[in-house]
């Protein structure tokens, strides 16, 4: 019998450091939340305690690692072994998440190349939290009213730094072998985000749906993405260009598989008017009981992005853009008829190109008052060239008392999802703040979020 190969390629950085090298820094935040309609709701409560390590073990070397040590949510605690729980998770959920680890590798093989190893967030773009271009790392949208944030990926990033024609460019590119998807908000806010169950079926009352992700295969091939960027300074401005090949890091829904609940013998006729059984329709009438499989996928997708930064008279402003290409998705849903189990295909993710936009300014003026306005066309978790949205994002704020008080009366953001008929698609999002800071490195903020709208937008489907 002949024996088996079997050949790994294995990449591994073992970096030793005194501990009197390491400087340590970190933050604690914690924050609750109220909701003051109806019952008065507590909707959030968190603390957070962030430890980051960071230290030059010998020349030419950096390390950072970022520790958040996260206690969450509400009890979850139903019965009395939940209190006994050693590690007190029904009582006060907590996790650790290593959000970054990774080590600097400066001047590597050359001069003007920098080599990045490890678990890394990269951020790409220059708008202000929501970067179209941005799509090496999944967005993490656990917290629905924090938009910008990301989970580190395990990469290997090179940063090269030639000259050409006078001008300093900076040559980025990003290689994660590994798929890493986004993470969703809790069950009262996932709606708002994205649509879950499924739709009505004449003839059926669907009692019991199983959802099921299919993670890509843990292959080069099938898991990895990479992304180039290429980015310099001309007369005073910012640009960039780049281009990601990977996955979206949001699932879509890909295959409904409906069975009757219990063993029935479905009637031949009943049928919608104008079809017969042949044509795969359900039995209408009363209705039948049925349980169901949701499969979801992450879809291949391709991203060519440009950015630039900069200033006008006096007026800092950016403007960043993305042509997203990705695959079509088609959703089969099987049905049980009076002649067996029937499939049916509709595209739910069209292979259409569609562009994602922002556009932005701010402004300090003299008293220190700042304003900033942006103009977003397309959210991150919005995709399809008929499914992107318009948004309005304007915030200002003004420091008081040698910058003890921060106020922040006019924030919002306004969306419109139909402007035809705007008056009845849109939402609206204010968010007032007042901040405190009693000692240096400590800031108490008291803030709302006065929801309203119409139509089925993001916005209005939060309130």
């Amino acid at each position: 019998m002949r024996g088996k190969w079997a050949i790994a390629a294995i990449l591994s950085v073992i970096c030793a450091v005194a501990w009197a090298d390491v400087s340590v820094n970190g933050f604690l935040k914690t924050e609750t939340r109220l909701r003051v309609q109806e019952e008065r709701e507590l909707t959030w409560n968190r603390a957070v305690l962030s430890l980051k390590f960071e230290g030059e073990p010998s020349e030419g070397l950096h390390f950072l690692g970022d520790l958040r040590l996260k206690s969450s949510g509400f009890p979850t605690i139903s019965s009395l072994p939940d209190l006994q729980s050693w590690g007190k998770e029904g009582v006060s959920p907590w996790a650790v998440e290593l959000k970054e680890a990774y080590l600097d590798v400066y001047s590597f093989l050359v001069e003007s190349l920098d080599l990045r190893l490890g678990k890394q967030i990269v951020v790409w773009g220059t708008a202000d939290k929501i970067n179209p271009t941005s799509n090496i790392c999944p967005d993490d949208l656990e917290d629905i009213f924090d938009f910008g944030e990301k989970i580190g990926v395990n990469a290997i990033q090179l940063n090269w730094y030639p000259s050409l024609g006078g001008a300093d460019l900076t040559v980025s590119g990003v290689f994660v072998p590994t798929f890493t998807p986004s993470t969703l908000p809790p069950p009262r806010w996932i709606g708002a985000l994205m649509e879950e169950g499924v739709p009505e079926i004449p003839g059926l009352k669907v009692e019991a749906i199983e959802e099921r992700i299919a993670l890509p295969e843990p292959s080069l091939k099938e898991s990895s993405s990479f992304g180039l960027r290429l980015s310099t300074t001309l007369a005073g401005y910012d640009l960039s260009v780049s281009y990601y090949r990977g996955r979206d890091k949001l699932p879509i829904q890909s295959s409904l598989t409906l069975k009757p609940k219990v063993e029935v013998e479905l009637p031949a006729g009943g049928m919608p008017s104008g079809l017969t059984p042949g044509e795969g329709q359900p039995p209408v009438g009363p209705e039948l009981p049925v349980e169901g499989v949701l499969e979801l996928i992450y879809p291949k997708i391709q991203v060519i992005g440009a950015d630039m930064a900069g200033e006008l008279f006096k007026v800092g402003i950016w403007a960043e853009g993305a042509l997203f290409l990705p695959e079509e998705v088609e959703m089969k849903t099987t049905l049980p008829t009076p002649q067996g189990p029937t499939t049916r295909s509709e595209v739910v993710l069209e292979d259409e190109p569609y562009l994602k936009f922002v556009l932005g300014c701010d402004y300090t003026f003299k008293d220190g008052t700042y304003v900033n306005f942006q103009y977003i066309h397309g959210f991150p978790f919005e995709r399809g060239k008929d499914e992107l949205n318009d948004y309005f994002a304007f915030r200002l704020e003004r420091k008081f008392h040698d910058d003890e008080v921060k106020l922040v009366p006019l924030s919002f953001v306004l969306s419109v999802t139909d402007w035809d008929d705007p008056s009845e698609n849109y939402g609206l999002a204010y968010v007032p703040e007042l901040s405190y800071s009693p000692r240096d490195n400590i800031e108490l903020t008291l803030g709302a979020v006065v929801l309203h709208g119409k139509g089925e937008g993001f916005l209005s489907k939060l309130k």
